[in-house]
């Protein structure tokens, strides 16, 4: 069991700080899913930015090079992981998330996913491409093998995404970024939870493994009315579905999000639906 969590987000900066420090709270709490290690990943200026350790979030928060990367960086998407090692020893930083994938050394893919890949090794044509042997490491190259050719759009990633589950067993909750799309970040999930809250008023979606998780990343935001904590208003949250899709785009002004739900995996024949939807229509339970 691992656990995942992030935030995208064009708000202020003051806001997106905010997010930063809910995040680092969350990460702690992450660490109840898995304490083996560590890591991060965000956007700067375009370029995917990464740290990660065989360390508990704790102990992870107080290196002196994540503190940096905390005071210097108060980024637009930011992806983060604890993991319970099950293959691949986290001595092995390979191992570890998020898992990186780079070409000519520029990191172009990063990766953090909870659960597990029983057909991991049964990529033969992937074998040479691999840095680590962890499971999880498949599913990037999987995703970056099905877009080699082709120019990296939403569609071509949603498609290689599906590519991809279709052709592995096991469990995903799963996030990713690309540095082709830097305002996009894709989320899905197939047997392992992933929930996404959202704030209305400032045009920015969270997600983590679990609500308790979601609602220690909130706590930064909540007011103290009568001793009681409150929900800021015009947030809510949702799971996402069974083996749904979403390719959430946040511009400065704008939210679009695609979303596609697949009813089959594994090699069975998919069937599935797309919409897209703007944030008026995203389906969240709002608490006001």
């Amino acid at each position: 069991m691992c656990g995942i969590l992030g935030f995208h987000s064009q708000a202020d900066e003051q806001i997106r700080r905010q997010l930063l420090e809910g995040f680092c709270e969350g990460l702690e709490e992450t660490m109840s899913r898995g304490k083996d290690a560590t890591g991060i990943a965000f956007f700067d200026e375009d370029a995917i930015q990464f740290c990660k350790a065989p360390l508990p979030a704790d102990q992870f928060l107080k290196q002196s090079k994540v503190q940096t990367f905390m005071r210097k960086h108060i980024p637009s998407v930011m992806i983060g992981h604890c993991r319970q090692g099950t293959v691949g020893t986290e001595l092995d930083n390979h191992n570890n998330h998020p898992i990186l994938y780079s070409v000519d050394g520029i990191t172009t893919t990063a990766l953090i996913h909870n659960g597990s890949i029983t057909n991991h090794n049964a990529f033969q044509k992937l074998q040479a491409n691999r840095e680590g042997t962890v499971d999880s490491e498949v599913i990037i190259l999987l995703i970056r093998d099905a877009l080699t050719g082709q120019e990296v759009t939403i569609p071509h990633v949603l498609e290689a995404i599906k590519t991809m589950t279709i052709d592995t067993y096991g469990s995903q909750a799963c996030a990713l970024i690309l540095k082709e799309l830097p305002h996009t970040l894709f989320l899905w999930r197939r047997s392992s939870p992933l929930v996404l809250g959202y704030f209305k008023e400032w045009n920015t979606i969270i997600f983590a493994s679990t609500n308790k998780i979601l609602h220690t990343m909130v706590e930064q935001h909540m007011e103290i009315i009568e001793g009681i904590p409150v929900i800021p208003s015009g947030f809510g949250s949702t799971e996402l579905e069974e083996g749904e899709m979403m390719a959430i785009t946040i511009n400065k002004n704008d939210m679009n999000i695609v979303r596609e739900k697949m009813t089959a995996f594994g090699g069975i024949v998919k069937d599935f639906r797309s919409s897209r939807e703007k944030n008026t229509q995203l389906g969240f339970g709002y608490d006001y």
